[in-house]
């Protein structure tokens, strides 16, 4: 068994150092290092041996399509430490690689499996969450592809990869893909960048996720790139909302008081940011210089 793992291995190796040519020894060294602990692991693990090189081969089928070694050694070494089957491991594995080839962000895959394997998920809800995201993720880039088509000005790769994960993390909020799109036209309507939808639909999942109904996050979003609010002026709306949660005043008091501001003015007449009292008007741009808004998720922007 050894020796099966040891002839992928060095078939691999040879894969990497030619690719190290062209992007620098850098690259090779580290993927090399961590496949190396990957068949340690995978050769000390109980796992029945039949399915131990079939496992290694997939991790190195990932690592040269592109998937970053680190993850996937970390991923690979902790399933086993959590007595996850091999077969499951070579199923997560899919699931990234298939986002690969499908141009799809896997830096959001590769962060919700790490996340979950940390926090112990099950091995089959993990496995399940994670293809779902790579569903959404497929939903959100062909919507993304849609608004590109209309005109939406996309300023990079990164960019666009953004918008698909902030789509994708939408909709496991249950927030309509209709709503979504309804939001990108709006946008496109506006002649507003990417960059713009990705932060107004991010207030409105943060809306969503601060408890308020997603037909009222919707609506005030939506009235807010009606009226041309710039990126800054969504994240001080988002911060007046959380103020106001933070003071213990009920969500259907502060929709109402939102929609009234929205309606007779821009959000640096505003209080601005999550200090001082209650929403009102003071006249105030500070708001609109305080940082950024409270968003969730994998840390950098998926690429």
């Amino acid at each position: 068994m050894r020796q099966n793992i040891s002839g992928i291995a060095a078939k691999v190796l040879f894969s990497l150092f030619a690719v190290a040519f062209f992007s620098g020894m850098t690259f090779a060294e580290t993927a090399v290092r961590d496949l190396e602990d990957v068949r340690l692991s995978i050769e000390k693990s109980a796992m029945p041996v039949e399915r131990k090189a079939p496992l290694f081969r997939k991790v190195s089928n990932a690592v040269s399509s592109g998937i970053p070694s680190p993850d996937a050694a970390v991923i690979v070494k902790r399933g086993i430490a959590r007595g996850f089957e091999a077969r499951t491991l070579e199923e997560t594995v899919d699931i990234v690689i298939g986002a690969r080839e499908k141009g799809l962000p896997v830096r959001p895959l590769l962060d919700r499996l790490q996340q979950g394997l940390s926090k112990g998920v099950p091995p089959e809800k993990l496995t399940a969450a994670t293809r779902r995201l790579s569903e959404k993720l497929g939903a959100g880039d062909t919507l993304i592809s849609g608004l590109s088509g209309r005109g939406i000005k996309v300023a990079s790769e990164g960019e666009r990869a953004a918008a698909v994960y902030t789509v994708a993390r939408s909709l496991e909020h249950s927030i309509p893909e209709e709503a979504i799109t309804s939001l990108g036209l709006k946008a496109v309507k506006q002649g507003a960048p990417l960059s713009s939808f990705d932060t107004a639909l991010n207030s409105m999942t943060a809306f969503v996720e601060m408890g308020m109904p997603v037909e009222q996050a919707s609506g005030l979003i939506g009235k807010a790139i009606d009226r041309g609010y710039s990126e800054k002026e969504m994240v001080v709306m988002e911060r007046e909302v959380s103020a106001g949660l933070r003071e213990g005043r009920r969500m259907e008091e502060i929709m109402k008081d939102m929609e009234k501001m929205i309606n007779n003015g821009r959000p640096r007449e505003w209080r601005g940011g999550m200090e001082g009292g209650s929403m009102q008007k003071q006249g105030s741009a500070s708001g609109m210089d305080s940082g950024h808004s409270h968003r969730k998720g994998p840390g950098p922007r998926p690429k």
